[in-house]
């Protein structure tokens, strides 16, 4: 760590430097930055009087230093983007100005952003890291349906085996959850567009790859027994779970929760240990489709993405041809291979 008085006994004896010092209003500002040109300077072995030097003199020289310091592997980036940034500070307070080009990288290095396909294993101890019943329920039920964290806000009971409900409009939320136990790989709909109040749009705002598009999608058997449960404790004596209500309620049984409830949960489980997203399920569930090469197309509407190119009018599977390849990937989309109350 250098110290404060090391850092202004060596800027002291340069003119250039005082008059650059002089620009900043605080102590603590004059510190840091003199620190960064500091550390620049023994780096490259130049003193400040030098850096204007060889600005005049050899400017793609100079140039080519701060390039070579931006790529240093033996500090950390904090530092040798300070370390820039303060340089260019000081040419530009004596008008030699530097492109802006230059050490540009090191300054705003691109942030790559991992892409996490999380495994069986990971996921375990992931929900292990999740205390409340809701939320491993809600964990299971994304990974095994592929539903994006944007559609459960309004999805319903009515959106699981849909057929069902149209057959049955007065049955009530006990009597759906007495039938979906008998009922291998429930089938899930989620339509391009609600109408209610306002047209409420399900899908993506219903632009660009979700324009028109309809999900389809299952669930495996891990995922109905976690849901009937999870259902099953919502039922009160006062019967206000109905077919209508939220799928996963937020505050009251009318209350669906939101995309930002649901990245919330996420994030309070991720303190904890691993880190995973909501999308990071949707990757999951992919995968797990593609191990048993089932098409894309069909992916894309296992995923309620639109269909594209010259396939979109001819590809147009069957439920029950869906649901017999989903079957096949339910041993990857399974989370515990063993059964685990």
């Amino acid at each position: 760590m250098t110290k404060k008085h090391e850092v202004f006994d060596y800027l002291n004896n340069y003119m250039s430097a005082q008059k650059w010092l002089g620009h900043y209003r605080t102590r603590g500002s004059k510190y840091h930055m003199g620190r960064a040109l500091y550390i620049f300077c023994h780096d490259m072995n130049m003193n400040p009087d030098e850096i204007l030097k060889m600005r005049r003199e050899q400017e793609q020289h100079l140039y080519d230093l701060i390039e070579e310091f931006g790529i240093k592997k033996t500090l950390p980036l904090f530092v040798i983007a300070q370390g820039i940034r303060a340089t260019r500070s000081f040419l530009r307070i004596h008008r030699l100005d530097a492109p802006s080009v230059v050490g540009e990288i090191a300054m705003n290095p691109p942030k790559i952003k991992p892409v996490r396909v999380p495994t069986r294993k990971s996921l375990q101890q992931f929900l292990e890291n999740a205390k409340r019943p809701q939320d491993k329920t809600l964990i299971i039920f994304l990974a095994a349906t592929g539903i994006a964290r944007g559609s459960i806000e309004h999805m319903m009971l009515k959106n699981i085996e849909p057929e069902w409900h149209k057959s049955n409009p007065t049955a009530t939320a006990s009597e759906f959850i007495e039938q979906l136990k008998e009922i291998t790989t429930p089938h899930i709909q989620i339509i391009g567009q609600i109408l209610g109040n306002g047209d409420t749009t399900l899908k993506g705002g219903g632009c660009g790859k979700y324009k028109g598009t309809e999900q389809h999608t299952f669930m495996t058997k891990e995922c109905k027994d976690m849901l009937i449960k999870y259902l099953e404790n919502r039922i009160t004596p006062r019967d206000t779970l109905k077919t209508y209500s939220p799928l996963f309620s937020s505050r009251t049984e009318y209350t669906g929760m939101n995309s930002e409830t649901v990245a919330s949960i996420f994030k309070r489980i991720s303190k904890k240990g691993l880190v995973f997203s909501p999308h990071d399920l949707r990757r999951f569930f992919q995968t797990a489709l593609e191990n048993v090469r089932i098409s894309k197309n069909w992916i894309q509407v296992l995923k309620g993405r639109k269909v594209r190119g010259e396939d979109s009018p001819y590809s147009r599977p069957s439920i029950e041809y869906m649901r017999t390849s989903y079957k096949m990937a339910e041993q990857y989309l399974t989370i515990y291979t063993e059964e685990k109350v």
